[in-house]
């Protein structure tokens, strides 16, 4: 068993960086006379799994070594120990570094000894996982091409058209959403006498008289599976046309070849058509469904499919780059433009309609949450829109809604809405929505996939199984292995061997042939929870059956095995280089597959990789970012912009995690990471975790502009967490100077004690604790700071405002920062309790009251409830107003502002920085020093960074 860092070794693993240093030479000595050759079985876990790292010395070699060769690597490299500038500072950073790795480590350590939560498998796991391995072999049909996609053409016979029976776009997504496979129209043109694609242009689909001009033949796109079950659901989709004249003479099948964009080529790649074959079997109309036409059926009998394989490789960069896909087609080819239909990006609460969202609101506010969804589905007609619904449904931000409502409520109620929980409603919607039989026919794979994930999302198993029971329960929907991978993944996320065992079984019960991400889920299990050598030969098994031939998947099997086998080539060599890895990365997965479809991005590559994904490089840096690698963790990103792959919120957040205690270098992975464009149509965008990281590094460093820029920005964003959130209101309510936490006031106390008992140890005792031997008049600056961040960050609306110039004195102040500025000089007299609650308030006797006493009482009971409407007002204009500048620029501006405010030493009372202001606030009273204080806020409110805004884009929510 070998050695598991504790949380007191230097990072090295060992007792000491002396002991780890030498561990590494061994090692180094160890391969250069001859180790055993990479991937091979190893004597021990000590090698495989143990927690070997390098010291504190050798981190900070690697982190520094080397010429900065660009301007992120300058920037970002050594961004560790920048502006840790004493020894405390620097001793607290390593502890929680090591602490970090020491924890990674051990779980990979307990990972060669898994210990399955059910007892009885805790030996059997490796037959387990051999016996789920030829189960699945036993149930998939095997072959280099059986999870690949593919092209393939359909053709109706000879003088035969059809036409969807509803719109054509809505049809064509109609069936890729129930099958996987995507269709395409191909028209017949009387003009060139040829087909063409009209498959964009809905006026293209009608004749003379708006009669439907139909069409001969249509593409599919997808696996073998996904195909046939198109073409089983296409006679439900079409209907024939019988027109006045016939088109069947200039149509004979087989005589002309098709130009079509494959997963292989370009859209100027030609495939030679291969011989018709009847597929009758899979097209045939079912009996319930059967036309009173009889040459409908005749129709459907007669249906023809083309299977078209690859037969061009990816042609070189070079010859791709001079093809241009922009000419005008020849009339005597044609150049299918397939149809997308992307995940637009939008703001937080914008998939809602304003009548589903008004209904929502105003039933939670009535205290009914039984009618919260009652009338919603009264709109679903079609499958794309009950799909629509249920991602709808699948992802409502319930933080932003209760906010919503409880802003509702405090306007027109005096009693709280009930306490019945928002996503429980949903649930009970979406069992319902599957329940309801007037829908059993619009239920399709893609909804079902999207409320499966929701409940592994919440972790509701009940309403998982509920799910199940319901959809087996409707005749019109078979479940597919789609819905089964969905359970897969989350057990193999667990590493819960026990479920995964359960439900293939149940999977294979049923008939259902596993998918290649069947396959990919088990090989994520079987990385989790066996020795890298056993997972690495399973690998190599997968590849022998033609797993990895979808690009997905490959993608997916290499994000899932890189963290730990990096940690493993870092440990095996330790004259790491990327280069080196990269290249034995490509020779296991390879650089380039047939079968791919190519985007723009990996088409003009120039390096493409296909297994290094995004996820796969956010592992990466993760990995050597613990190490401290940060100039190969750059590199991670220039390879991966130069496989056509951009860089995502994940990788931007692994950034930022590592350099909490650093607001330049923050704001420098800010303007180089954030400001990256993701598919060539906007930036990374931002999540909580992004906006929190970066309030608790303006808060730690005491950088009043940046907390601003980083407040407003996330109101608008809608990314307000707790933790921030907390962060305000407490400082909201605090005077100046503001009080420390109750915990530090609970420490100081003892540790005065313990001084009143033993003075001689006073000044040891005291050292440590806030404040220090200085005197209690004497403010720190944290106490400063905690009083009027969240006064000066609050106001997002301020940025719509035009100032006059009429009063010099208001040049740059809003009306809110002149309240803000009054309430915040209010002496802290009087303070407020539990006990000065209106009710309470209302019942206290005058003639037997302070009339004094309770006027102060009142006065700051009416201060804190200003001050909280304040932050509820800016919680509320989510999507309401956007900013104006790029957040990346605003907080560049805002950080570089802070800076010259801490030269100057505005927002700051140390003596060192305004000598005078201390001197005067030790000799005032409290009253006079809050008159001081208030001067300094005046001209901070007037000096800050402003923080223009814009009306939202026409589809705010309503103001509740």
């Amino acid at each position: 068993m070998g050695h598991t860092a504790r949380s007191g070794d230097p990072p090295g693993g060992g007792s000491s960086a002396p002991a780890g240093r030498a561990a590494a030479e061994e090692g180094g000595r160890t391969e250069a006379t001859g180790s055993p050759p990479e991937g091979s079985a190893e004597s021990g876990v000590s090698q495989d799994e143990s927690a070997a790292a390098v010291s504190i010395a050798e981190r900070e070699r690697r982190t520094r070594r080397g010429d900065a060769s660009s301007p992120t690597e300058s920037l970002v490299s050594g961004g560790l120990w920048r502006n840790v500038d004493s020894a405390p500072k620097r001793r607290a950073l390593f502890q929680g570094m090591r602490r970090v790795q020491s924890e990674l480590l051990k779980r990979e350590a307990l990972r060669a000894h898994h210990v399955e939560r059910h007892g009885y498998l805790r030996a059997k796991i490796p037959a387990l996982l051999d016996d789920m391995l030829r189960l699945l072999e036993r149930a998939s049909v095997m072959g280099s091409n059986m999870h690949s996609r593919r092209q393939e053409v359909v053709r109706l016979p000879q003088g035969v058209r059809v036409s969807f029976r509803g719109t054509p776009s809505l049809s064509i997504l109609e069936i890729m959403q129930r099958t996987g496979s995507h269709a395409q129209v191909l028209h017949f043109s009387e003009d060139h006498a040829v087909e063409v694609d009209l498959n964009s242009s809905t006026d293209n689909l009608l004749g003379g008289g708006g009669q439907p001009r139909g069409f001969n033949a249509l593409t599919l796109w997808g696996t073998p599976d996904e195909n046939d079950a198109a073409l089983k659901l296409l006679p439900e989709m079409v209907i024939p046309i019988h027109a006045g004249r016939s088109l069947s003479e200039e149509l004979k099948i087989g005589e002309y070849e098709i130009d079509i964009a494959n997963d292989t080529s370009t859209a100027s790649d030609h495939l030679r058509p291969a011989a018709p074959e009847k597929r009758s079997d899979l097209v045939q109309s079912s009996g319930d469904q059967a036309s009173d036409n009889p040459d409908e059926t005749e129709v459907f009998d007669a249906i023809e499919q083309w299977r078209e394989e690859e037969q061009d490789p990816v042609q070189p960069v070079s010859n791709r780059q001079q093809q241009s896909t922009f000419q005008d087609p020849d009339p005597g080819t044609q150049s299918v433009v397939r149809p997308a239909w992307s995940k637009v990006r939008d703001d937080p609460m914008l998939l809602w309609d304003a009548r589903l969202r008004s209904r929502l609101v105003s039933a939670a506010v009535a205290g009914d949450e039984s009618k919260l969804f009652d009338g919603s589905r009264s709109d679903i007609d079609s499958s794309p829109v009950l799909r629509y619904y249920v991602a709808v449904l699948t992802s409502w931000p319930s933080r932003l809604l209760r906010r919503r409502i409880q802003g509702r409520w405090a306007a027109g109620r005096s009693e709280q809405p009930s306490k019945t929980s928002i996503q429980q409603e949903v649930l009970s919607e979406l069992i319902s929505l599957f329940d309801d039989r007037r829908l059993h026919r619009f239920i399709n794979r893609e909804a079902v996939n999207c409320a499966l994930q929701f409940g592994v999302r919440v972790s509701d198993h009940s309403f998982v199984r509920r799910l199940l029971s319901a959809i087996e329960n409707n005749p019109f929907y078979e479940m597919t292995s789609y819905n089964f991978d969905i359970m897969l993944a989350a057990a193999a996320a667990k590493e819960d061997v026990h479920n995964f065992r359960q439900v293939l079984r149940a999977m294979i019960k049923r008939n259902i042939r596993p998918s290649s991400r069947t396959w990919a889920y088990l090989h994520d299990l079987t990385w989790r929870v066996m020795t890298r050598d056993r997972a690495l030969r399973v690998t190599k098994r997968l590849q022998r059956h033609g797993i990895f031939n979808r690009p997905e998947d490959l993608r997916f099997a290499s994000c899932s095995i890189v963290k730990r086998d990096l940690i493993f080539y870092l440990q095996r060599y330790p004259d790491f280089t990327l280069s080196k890895y990269l290249d034995r990365c490509d020779r296991l997965w390879g650089t380039a597959h047939t079968g791919i479809r190519l985007s723009s991005e990996h088409r003009f590559a120039t390096a493409p990789r296909v297994w290094l994904t995004t996820c796969t490089a956010n592992r990466m840096i993760y990995v050597l970012l613990l190490r401290g690698m940060m100039p190969e963790a750059i590199e991670v990103l220039r390879s991966l912009e130069a496989a056509g792959e951009s860089p995502d919120t994940m990788t931007l957040n692994t950034f930022l995690s590592f350099h909490l205690h650093d607001a330049a270098q923050a704001t420098a992975i800010m303007r180089e990471v954030g400001t990256f464009k993701q598919q060539a149509t906007a930036h990374i965008a931002y999540d909580g975790g992004t906006y929190t990281m970066l309030f608790s590094i303006a808060w730690d460093r005491r950088c009043f502009n940046m907390a601003r820029v980083v407040w407003r920005y996330a109101c608008c964003a809608g990314e307000v967490s707790w933790r921030i959130e907390h962060r305000m209101l407490q400082s909201m309510y605090s005077y100046v100077p503001a009080l420390p936490p109750f915990p530090v006031r609970q420490t100081r106390a003892a540790a005065e004690q313990e001084a009143r008992l033993n003075p001689p140890r006073r000044s040891d005792a005291l050292r440590s604790h806030p404040g220090g031997n200085s005197p209690s008049h004497v403010m720190s600056r944290m106490q400063v700071f905690h009083g009027w961040a969240a006064k000066f960050a609050v106001g997002v609306s301020d940025g719509l405002e035009t100032l006059g110039r009429e009063d010099a004195n208001t040049l740059s102040m809003t009306h809110r920062e002149r309240e803000v500025l009054r309430l915040s000089a209010q002496p802290r007299d009087a303070r407020v309790s539990d006990a000065d609650s209106p009710a309470v308030l209302a019942h206290v006797d005058s003639s037997s009251t302070d009339s004094a006493a309770l006027s102060r009482q009142t006065r700051h009971k009416e201060r804190r409830d200003r001050l909280s409407e304040m932050i509820q007002a800016d919680l509320s204009e989510t999507v309401s107003l956007k900013p104006e500048i790029p957040f990346a620029e605003m907080l560049q501006w805002a950080f570089e502002e802070d800076e010259k405010w801490q030269q100057s030493g505005l927002g700051t009372v140390h003596r060192a920085k305004n000598p005078e202001l201390a001197a005067q606030l030790a000799e005032a009273d409290p009253e006079e020093r809050t008159r001081l204080l208030a001067v300094m806020f005046e001209q901070m409110l007037k000096n800050g960074i402003k923080v223009p805004m814009r009306v939202g884009d026409g589809r705010p929510p309503p103001r509740i």
